[in-house]
Parts: C-alpha cells; structure tokens; sequence
C-alpha cells in the first residue's frame, strides 16, 4: 500500500491518496466532512439511503455523523484520494455549512478538477489550497445549509462531540436527546446509518488520530480519547482506518513502523 498524507492546519484537515489497498470498512462516521474520489477499482458503499457501486472517477461526498461503510466489489485494489475538512473550515470556507444533493456524484469534469485539488493540497503553498479548496466546492451540486431533520438526534450528536473522551453511556446520549432509551436507538440510526454507540467509536477515533497527527504518543492518545484497552484501541484504529496506529503515525514522523 502506498499512501501520501498532508496534514492540512491551514483547512483543520487533511489530504491523501492512496493505492494498492483492499480493506473492507465497517460502517463508521466522522465529525468532519469527507470528500473522496475512487481512482482505481470498485467498491460496494453502503449509507443510510442504500447501497451504490463506487466505479472509478466517481466522488463521494459525505456530510459529518453520516454512517458508511464499504467492501470490494471485484478482486481489484482500490485506488483513491480525499480531502477532510472540518466543520469549522467548511462555514469559514463557504459561510455555511452546506448539505449536497447527492453522496455520489459522477461527473468526469468534477472529477478530474478534485484529483486536481488534491495535487494542490499535497503539493502547493496554503493560500493556493485554500483557493482551490474553496473553488471547488463552489462548483459541487448542493442542496443549501445543512438543516437537521432531527432536532433531537441532533443534540445528541453536540453532546457526544463535547463528551465523547468521557465515559459515557447510550442512556447519556438518549438523555441528551430528551428521548426515551428505546425510541433515542430507533431514531439515531434512521437518523444516522450507525448505531448510537458505534458513533461515539467512530467519534472516539478520529480525535485520537487528531493527537495522533499532533505529535502524541499512540499510547497517550488512546487514554485521551477515552479508550481504557490499548489492544481494543488498536483494533479498532485499524479497522476504521485501514492502518495500524503505528503505521498511520509513522506518515507523520517519516519513520516506518508497523504495530
């Protein structure tokens, strides 16, 4: 596997393409909003709204809490490239925080112009990737302002946000939401794609990599970010990512270490 990560402070983010690799993903979220390109192979995504075959050229745009996950759909490795940009980046970007009308887009032209973008994050200065960042986005098909259809689910998702490196449990979460246990599950997973739980990991995840790319030892990452089992850590890292927190940090020091 070959992969090329710039971590963007300028955008609050980060950028990557990446080849050679075959995982299967489970079905997961973020808290920031992911764009990606399918470079090479095919894959299976699977969202809220269903399942799609991803084919090369074709862009996925996925909004922060969306749960999703993916599997390949042939013997071919896939190749791919993304660009994450945090909430804050985005409203500061854009002046909103925008919902688009689709999670997969295929158009060759939009295509072709995010391989672009991603080339200028990994390789240009930060006042020519914010531009381009901004151009492009500018450009994608989009609904308006992000409006939650779930006002409730929605005060859960902040209240997960703020405490998710604190021991917390399903009944906090539904508590939160104002909900009853029961009916807080059934409306966080329609709401979602992804169990209530299984978002606080998701979440959990992604500030650990954040300490991860800062600098922090992987061991003092994983206590901060609320994970009391370093091999439960490590597997899950891993099969959110698709690699070993050893291996993802290495990206950042420039030594090469698996574990």
């Amino acid at each position: 596997m070959d992969r090329l990560v710039a971590s963007c402070c300028d955008l609050d983010g980060e950028a990557y393409r990446l080849s050679s690799f075959a995982p299967a993903f489970p079905v997961h979220a973020h808290d920031h909003y992911v764009i990606g390109r399918i470079a090479g192979g095919r894959r299976i995504l699977s969202i809220p709204a269903g399942k799609i075959m991803l084919h090369p050229g074709d862009l996925l745009v996925l909004p922060p809490g969306m749960g999703h996950g993916c599997t390949a759909a042939g013997e071919e490795f896939l190749a791919y490239e993304d660009v994450n940009i945090s909430k804050g980046s985005m409203e500061s970007i854009l002046g909103f925080l925008p919902s688009f009308r689709s999670s997969v887009i295929d158009d060759a032209g939009l295509s072709s112009s995010f391989s672009s973008l991603v080339s200028s994050i990994l390789y240009s200065g930060r006042d020519v990737r914010r531009e381009s960042l901004a151009a492009f986005l500018s450009s994608l098909p989009a609904a308006g302002k992000a409006d939650s259809d779930d006002q409730a689910i929605e005060e859960a998702v902040l209240y997960i946000s703020d405490r998710c490196c604190e021991p917390i449990s399903v009944q906090d979460m539904a508590s939160a939401a104002g909900l009853a246990l029961s009916t807080f599950m059934r409306r966080f997973r329609r709401s979602r794609g992804i169990s209530p739980y299984r978002y606080l990991e998701s979440v959990r995840i992604g500030k650990a990599e954040d300490l991860i790319r800062g600098g922090m030892g992987i061991a003092e990452a994983a206590a901060a970010t609320g994970w009391t089992d370093q091999s439960h850590f490590t597997r899950f890292f891993s099969s959110f990512t698709g690699l070993t927190p050893a291996r993802y940090r290495s990206m950042f020091t420039g030594r090469n270490q698996d574990g």
